[in-house]
């Protein structure tokens, strides 16, 4: 119901922002009160841009793999202590799911995940940087019995976008297999850097002056060096 949705946001909001006021410096009271509503509006919007699942019941910010402080009491879909592996390795994961929904019956499960940053296209795996969405579909089937169907969104609250991987299993299986390979090569001694641009990290500085030529007369090893993983990272 869009009303009731309304009336606990405004709620939710008129008590956040009497504790910010109380507890830190705030913007002049008409962009204050500007401020407020504007978020009032987005969060009206990101939780009723969906059509409700028969039967849903809804969790938020929902920890797996360990992600969280055991003796929180809000109450959790699984055991939020319980190991996840990506499938088919030995690497756990973990993290927090922002939106969880199932329809009543357990056998369809809504991954979603809100960003406020500037929205972008993802494809299957982005070569690799789109990761979020698989572990999360990983986590659910992992944690959860009964579960037939697992849908993994990101939805960019700012301009409502809503980008559903619709390729959920293959892009599992695409993490599965750059995962295995990866571990295979540093149990073989070969830490291979990834493809991304490193003017853009941390570590640039452990790198020499001229780097870009030394990644270039360094590209052929590398590839080869990569193998098998090299083709996932390729994958949009």
């Amino acid at each position: 119901d869009g009303q009731a949705v309304r009336f606990q946001v405004h709620k939710a909001a008129m008590t956040v922002k009497a504790k910010m006021e109380t507890s830190q410096p705030v913007p002049p009271k008409l962009l204050w009160k500007g401020a407020v509503a504007k978020v009032e509006e987005l969060a009206v919007d990101a939780l009723t841009a969906y059509v409700p699942l028969e039967g849903q019941k809804s969790y938020a910010e929902v920890p797996f793999g360990g992600a969280r402080d055991p003796s929180e009491t809000r109450p959790r879909p699984w055991n939020c202590q319980q190991d996840v592996f990506i499938p088919g390795t030995r690497i756990r994961v973990q993290g927090v799911i922002d939106r969880l929904d199932f329809s009543g019956d357990g056998r369809v499960a809504r991954v979603i995940d809100y960003k406020t940053g500037k929205e972008s296209n993802h494809g299957l795996i982005d070569g690799g940087q789109e990761i979020q969405r698989p572990l999360y579909a990983v986590a659910v089937k992992a944690l959860t019995e009964g579960v037939e169907q697992v849908s993994s969104s990101l939805h960019y609250v700012a301009t409502g976008g809503i980008h559903e991987n619709e390729e959920i299993d293959r892009a599992v299986s695409l993490v599965s297999e750059a995962a295995l390979n990866a571990v295979a090569g540093l149990e073989n001694g070969k830490a291979i850097p990834g493809p991304a641009d490193l003017a853009t990290r941390e570590f640039i500085f452990a790198m020499p002056a001229n780097y870009l030529q030394y990644l270039e007369r360094k590209a052929v090893a590398l590839e080869e060096a990569r193998g098998p993983t090299a083709d996932v990272w390729g994958v949009e």
